[in-house]
């Protein structure tokens, strides 16, 4: 919120210098610069406060939407359970009535039902860790983006205050005839 503060008054002092300098140069170039700086400091501030809002803001909708993929998830994942038990339940049963009795052909298919749905399942709990891993290095990655923007506008904010300095001081100095 600072940055934003101090990059609102640099940038309005620099405009109001510029204004101040074209109506009365040298003290209006004063007068626009300290103007324009204190307008362009409060614009500032309000900007920050709204970007900090914007930043929780999405912060809670991405807590939400996690929320809803670890439900969704859930569901998926008792969906698979229930598929392989309803498999195995008719292997079991297209297999007793074929042979009359439980024998090693229904143990078997029984058995490979219960071990694909291991191997499925475990599958899908890598997938979804997988996914929650890509998630938070996007967020970690947002998060450098956002402090590389904020460095690169304290950098402008400096050069301005450079910029705005020179002008002021320019235009105070008179020529001498």
């Amino acid at each position: 919120m600072a940055a934003e503060a101090v990059g609102g008054a640099v940038d309005g002092a620099k405009a109001g210098a510029t204004i101040g300098t074209a109506i009365v140069p040298g003290i209006g170039t004063v007068i626009g610069a300290v103007a324009g700086g204190i307008i362009g400091g409060v614009l500032g501030a309000i900007s920050g406060k709204k970007k900090k809002a914007a930043k929780r803001a999405a912060k809670e909708e991405a807590k939400i939407k996690r929320q809803q993929q670890t439900m969704q998830l859930a569901l998926q994942r008792k969906d698979t359970v229930r598929e392989a038990r309803v498999a195995r339940a008719r292997s079991v049963a297209a297999g007793a009535s074929e042979e009359r009795t439980s024998g090693s052909g229904t143990a078997g298919a029984a058995g490979s039902v219960s071990s694909q749905l291991g191997f499925g399942l475990d599958y899908f709990d890598t997938q979804v860790i997988l996914d929650y891993n890509a998630n938070e290095q996007r967020k970690r990655a947002g998060k450098f983006a956002g402090q590389a923007n904020d460095l690169n506008a304290l950098v402008g904010s400096l050069e301005g205050i450079g910029t705005l300095g020179a002008n002021v001081i320019g235009s105070l100095k008179t020529p001498k005839k």
